[in-house]
């Protein structure tokens, strides 16, 4: 499941906020008319419609701009990717 999150009448003075997985969101939190932010968390496996250029132009950043971006896609620090990674070229 994704998670979700809610913002409704953002700035204003009645402003209200909903998030979490998004199964277990209370639709009923919601149903107050006004506008709406939704911004969802996109997880590993939707990410699996990524076009191989793009994955290359990535690989092909400096070691730390490309931890930074696996890091953002990942959820994991880009220093435990980079450190990880210069590790391996150690070993190999």
């Amino acid at each position: 499941y994704a998670n979700v999150f809610f913002g409704r009448e953002m700035t204003k003075v009645y402003e209200s906020y909903e998030d979490g997985v998004l199964g277990d969101i209370d639709a009923e939190a919601l149903m107050e008319k006004g506008e709406y932010v939704v911004a969802v968390e996109l997880k590993e496996k939707a990410l699996e419609g990524i076009p191989w250029e793009l994955e290359l132009e990535q690989r092909l950043l400096p070691d730390k701009a490309w931890a930074k971006a696996v890091a953002e896609r990942c959820g994991v620090g880009a220093s435990t990717i980079y450190n990880e990674l210069q590790k391996r070229k150690v070993r190999d």
